[in-house]
């Protein structure tokens, strides 16, 4: 409640910095920080939230190629390449439409910020027996060892041009891997020099 509340006066206040003082202005860009913070624990408390007995019954190829729509602006931007490798035939899963497209989008922007311009990230789908596994590939410096095991941690996060968890308010992959585990999800990374690969492994897939 509280962050829904701080919420909106937060996007007034953005909107009103913006058309007063511009874009560049250091208020703007605090405020813009601040609002992002919110959003974060707003959509974390959403995911926590979720009950499967909410669910609806969901293309999840569909959703990834939308997600990825929303996305390629930006990877044109970044001079990166998305690299689709989805089946042709939808997969369906009871799920929750938004929080699982936020959890894709999430990763991909992680993507987006450590890959190197000319590279290439790539989002995959491939049914494995029962099971639809997602990954998400980035061409970044890789992730250390010793911190994978703490990456989901509320208030840890990774920075551009670094493979090691720095403090700060990082909720992102936190969000990711609630989403994913009210899914009755897994979430696992393979990251070594020059690559890492999330793994969403969903076994909830639907026979129709």
């Amino acid at each position: 409640f509280i962050s829904h509340d701080i919420r909106v006066p937060l996007a007034s206040a953005v909107a009103q910095i913006k058309s007063e003082l511009g874009e560049h202005h250091p208020a703007h860009k605090q405020m813009v920080r601040a609002l992002a913070w919110t959003e974060d624990f707003l959509q974390t408390s959403r995911a926590q939230m979720l009950r499967a007995d909410g669910f609806t019954e969901l293309d999840l190829i569909a959703l990834l190629h939308e997600v990825a729509d929303d996305i390629y602006p930006l990877t044109v931007v970044n001079a990166l390449t998305l690299v689709l490798d989805l089946p042709d035939e939808p997969v369906w899963i009871q799920g929750n439409f938004g929080t699982l497209s936020r959890a894709i989008a999430n990763l991909l922007s992680n993507a987006l910020k450590f890959s190197p311009p000319g590279g290439a990230i790539r989002l995959s789908a491939k049914l494995q027996a029962n099971q639809v596994h997602i990954g998400i590939t980035d061409q970044g410096p890789g992730i250390d060892p010793q911190d994978i095991e703490r990456l989901f941690k509320r208030f840890s996060r990774l920075e551009p041009g670094t493979s090691s968890l720095q403090a700060g308010v990082g909720l992102g992959l936190y969000f990711v891997q609630t989403t994913v585990l009210k899914h009755g999800g897994t979430v696992t990374v393979v990251s070594r020099q020059g690559e890492t690969t999330f793994i969403l492994i969903f076994d909830n897939i639907i026979n129709l």
